[in-house]
This record gives structure tokens, C-alpha cells and sequence, in this order.
């Protein structure tokens, strides 16, 4: 009609990529801001944190498993989980 940016038509030219880069990028910003790392990159507990409830496991769990742990530990809560 009149009126294509009101349409999805605009979003055709962009490709899955595009969104999960966006997807990524609230991830690593909410494991930054709220984890501790943007008072100190460079903070030994929050490094620690990291290491424990994240990368030691590997592929043996899921990444929302870990990143819902993960964030939630970091502000001493559960993070609620959906199951799929």
C-alpha cells in the first residue's frame, strides 16, 4: 500500500544473520552490564563466576542453561527458565 514501512517488506533485504547478531549482542551486553564486568573488565570475581558457571561445563549443557544461571547468580537470584 501507501504506507511499505508499515509493511515487513523492509525487512526481507535483511537475513537471518542480521537478527541473531542483534540477539548476541543484548545477550553480551546484559552478561556485561550486569555480571560485573563494566565497573572492571578486569575483575578477578567476576572472571571467576564466569569460568565456574559458564565455560567449565563446555557443551554438556545448554547455553541458556548456563547464561540463565550465570545471570541469575550474578544478582543473586533465579533466573526464570522456560522449557522448549
Amino acid at each position: 500500500g501507501a504506507a511499505p514501512h508499515a509493511s515487513f517488506v523492509h525487512l526481507a533485504p535483511y537475513g537471518a544473520a542480521y537478527y541473531a547478531y542483534l540477539f548476541a549482542l543484548s545477550i553480551t551486553t546484559r552478561v556485561w552490564r550486569d555480571a560485573g564486568f563494566a565497573g572492571d573488565a578486569l575483575s578477578g570475581d567476576a572472571g571467576r563466576a564466569w569460568v565456574e558457571l559458564v565455560l567449565r561445563h563446555g557443551g554438556a549443557r545448554h547455553p541458556r542453561q548456563l547464561l540463565q544461571s550465570f545471570l541469575g547468580s550474578s544478582k543473586g537470584q533465579a533466573v526464570e527458565t522456560n522449557s522448549e
